[in-house]
């Protein structure tokens, strides 16, 4: 009866040990999954906003920019921890399931607690536990940094994200900041600044098509000074029958030097003056060119010095300041100042146009 009585405890006791096993693993495979989904979070201001706020003594403040200084250390650690879990899984596995059954079931673990790690409430419990953690691994780190040091010397850095990496993401900065830290204004202004380099005339020109030209031999008159008025500019080119022979500039403020009593054709007080731009210049060159030239209007044209559309001094002011000029900047505009020289803008001179 005795020896009967041996075999039966130790099948329970070996079934118990199976069943602790099975325990442990499951335990190591929970503690991996939110060891994996966890992360430290990054401040949703820049390190400059919160040395800023650290010098109004902002307790959030201060503590962020603690965690900043130890940020590659708590990734360092967090990385770690998985990958001590990671094999204390594949020991309790083989244990619990034998070396070939074990092995397999490690490896679906392996594969898999990371997507089990992103799903939504998995995340939110693993993201809860460790930022009330986060006090004790920061500290941990501050106390023992040679640890850490060793610890970070097996981990790749980290990137934090916290400077700007190009201009097109300050750009998406300044794009998508909150009204109450960049008014519309401001970030209309601050984005004409960032993208000006950038623009070519043929960017903010008037096409060929939207221009409104006058024929030379117009006469002035109310009829004609009405039609211009509609069109909501105060500059044409008056051209000698097409598009493409543009002899002038008519500003309909011309208009106001002459008598009611005497009538006259357009070339009689247009500006004969007429300078012409290649459309792929920068708006940098247009404005450089303007400034010398004190013009405001060039006749932007082609390779083929065909037109293909006409800009302003008001175009490139706008695209600078991100907002139209106001009709009393025009006048400013007008008046003889001194200006540094630009460099080397290529507007081209009428004569020059019509020896080609």
């Amino acid at each position: 009866m005795g020896q009967s009585i041996e075999p039966i405890r130790g099948v329970r006791y070996n079934d118990g040990m199976e069943m602790l096993m099975i325990i442990i693993f499951a335990i190591f495979v929970i503690a991996l999954i939110l060891a994996g989904s966890a992360w430290p979070d990054i401040p949703p201001v820049s390190q400059y906003e919160l040395e800023r706020r650290r010098q109004q003594n902002n307790r959030t403040a201060i503590h962020q920019l603690r965690r900043i200084a130890v940020y590659d250390d708590l990734v360092s650690l967090q990385r770690c921890v998985v990958a001590l879990l990671l094999v204390l899984m594949v020991m309790a596995s083989i244990g619990a399931f034998d070396f070939g059954g074990g092995v397999l079931v490690a490896l679906a673990v392996a594969l898999l607690h990371g997507g089990v790690g992103r799903i939504g409430w998995v995340h939110a419990i693993a993201q809860r536990l460790y930022n009330a953690g986060e006090p004790s691994f920061v500290s941990f780190a501050g106390r023992f940094p040679r640890v850490v040091r060793i610890v970070r010397s097996f981990v790749p850095p980290v990137e934090t994200n916290l400077r700007l990496g190009s201009r097109a993401e300050l750009e998406h900065l300044v794009r998508h900041a909150r009204p109450s830290v960049l008014p519309p204004v401001e970030r209309e202004q601050a984005l004409g600044s960032l993208t000006f380099a950038r623009k070519t005339v043929e960017t903010v020109m008037v096409p060929r098509n939207a221009i409104k030209t006058v024929e030379q031999d117009a006469m002035v008159g109310p009829l004609l000074l009405d039609e211009l008025h509609r069109t909501g500019h105060s500059r044409f080119p008056v051209v000698d029958g097409d598009i493409d022979h543009i002899i002038g500039v008519l500003h309909t403020r011309d208009f106001m030097s002459l008598k009611e009593a005497v009538s006259a054709q357009v070339q009689t007080v247009m500006d004969p003056n007429v300078y012409y731009i290649d459309g792929t210049q920068s708006l940098e060159q247009a404005l450089g060119a303007f400034i010398k030239t004190r013009q405001q209007v060039f006749i932007v044209v082609n390779t083929y010095r065909e037109t293909v559309g006409m800009v302003t001094l008001d175009d490139c002011i706008e695209a600078l300041l991100g907002h139209a000029p106001t009709a009393d900047d025009d006048e400013v505009y007008s008046q003889p100042v001194a200006l540094p020289e630009p460099t080397q803008p290529r507007a081209l001179p009428m004569g020059e146009q019509n020896d080609t």
